[in-house]
Parts: structure tokens; C-alpha cells; sequence
């Protein structure tokens, strides 16, 4: 820090130099976009969902960064890990706001915790809360609650410590399923038949076990010209 200071440098410069561990565990996952560019790009992935074990790799290392740079025995550490993620997001303009709150009675381990997330972009902020609910399932946490205002862009994740949380031992496929609740918690498949028909016929695209069928072919044809008259 005397070096960084002695150089002229500022409180600015020593904490973009900090964090160079967080940009150096990114950067090979991150790629410079233009956003509203890239936004209709990820439309077509709201109701779906990563390959969990195509991806470990980077899940792991997300909860190696985590755990690395936290003390169990006092939660109010975990702001340091998560301010550190949310200055990144910010300055690469992919969100607006976020906020973590944690909550626990005195004297016990047990805690809960929530997070607000609002969004400058639609469908990049569906991703971005995906990879969140992704983030802390592979660190032990479970979502219990959830709102979601589309007008707004703002998601308030509500979640609780499992046993996961507290051991050093991987247990891989116990984690890949807490990563699958959470995720299937924030998608809520209900509002795919309320949504646009392209989401539908992904989802029954990706399913080889899926027909189907009409009563009659007027019923057909009259399908196909109100679903593709855009």
C-alpha cells in the first residue's frame, strides 16, 4: 500500500489493483459486448437452464473465491466477497443496483439473507439472476423466497444456509441439485404459457419425448396462421 502511495497513486488505484484476483477469474469467461447489442441474443435462454457439469469448473471456482476470502464464524463478512462481485457487475454497466442484507438472532450460527438485484437490461438481467441463483446454490445456500416486477427489472432472492454452507467436503451432486432448485425456483415454468410462443417451442423442442397433435386440420391451420402472423 506505502509502495502504491508512494508512486501517486490513489484509494482508487489500490482498489482496482485488489481486485485483479476478481478480473483475472472472469476474464476468461468474459468477453467485451456491446449489451444492447447482445441483449435479444440471450432471449432465448428465460426458461432455460446451463449444464450444471459442462460449467463446474467455473462453479467451483466461484465457491473456491468465496470461501477463500470469508471467516464462517462472523457472516458479516460475506458483504466483502459479494461488494467486490457487485462493483464488477456495476462498472461493466450489466446491472444497476444490487444489495445483500443478512439477518440472524444473536449468538447463533443459523442465518438468513436476501438480496435485491434491479437490471438495466431485460433479458440480461433474467441471465445474470440465473447465474446468481446458480452462485449460491454451488456455496450452499437455498432460495426460499422470491419476487420478481418485469416493469421494473428487480428480483429480491430470500434464502437460507444449508449444511452444504458449512463443509469443506464438495459433495458434488448434492450442490448440482440445490443449484437446479434454485434456478427452476426463479424461472417459474407457470409464466412460460403467458409468454411469448418461441419460449414454448424451445422448450418442447429440446424434449425428443413431446408431441404434438390437432383434432382436425382447420384447427391446424388456424393455429399456424394466428402463431406466425408476426
Amino acid at each position: 500500500m506505502l509502495k502504491i502511495f508512494n508512486e501517486g497513486k490513489s484509494l482508487e488505484d489500490f482498489d482496482r489493483l485488489v481486485d485483479q484476483e476478481l478480473n483475472e477469474f472472469y476474464g476468461p469467461e468474459s468477453a467485451n459486448v456491446l449489451l444492447p447489442i447482445f441483449e435479444p441474443e440471450v432471449s432465448m435462454n428465460k426458461y432455460l437452464i446451463m449444464g450444471f457439469k459442462e460449467n463446474m469448473h467455473l462453479l467451483l471456482g466461484i465457491r473456491k473465491m468465496f470461501i477463500s476470502g470469508v471467516d464462517f464464524n462472523d457472516y458479516k463478512t460475506y458483504n466483502t466477497i459479494f461488494n467486490r462481485i457487485k462493483k464488477r457487475y456495476i462498472s461493466a454497466k450489466a446491472t444497476k443496483y444490487m444489495n445483500l442484507e443478512l439477518f440472524s438472532e444473536k449468538g447463533k450460527q443459523q442465518f438468513k439473507g436476501l438480496i435485491e438485484h434491479v437490471g438495466l437490461y431485460k433479458n440480461l438481467h433474467n441471465l445474470n439472476c440465473k447465474l446468481l441463483a446458480e452462485f449460491l446454490g454451488i456455496i450452499g445456500l437455498k432460495i426460499y423466497n422470491f419476487l420478481y416486477s418485469e416493469e421494473d427489472l428487480y428480483y429480491r432472492l430470500e434464502f437460507v444456509p444449508t449444511e452444504l454452507f458449512f463443509t469443506q467436503n464438495l459433495e458434488i451432486e448434492k450442490r448440482i441439485e440445490l443449484m437446479r432448485h434454485n434456478v427452476e425456483y426463479i424461472i417459474n415454468y407457470y409464466r412460460v404459457l403467458d409468454d411469448a410462443t418461441n419460449h414454448l417451442w424451445i422448450k418442447m423442442a429440446d424434449d425428443n419425448e413431446v408431441i404434438i397433435n390437432f383434432k382436425n386440420e382447420i384447427c391446424f391451420q388456424i393455429w399456424k396462421k394466428e402463431t406466425f402472423k408476426y
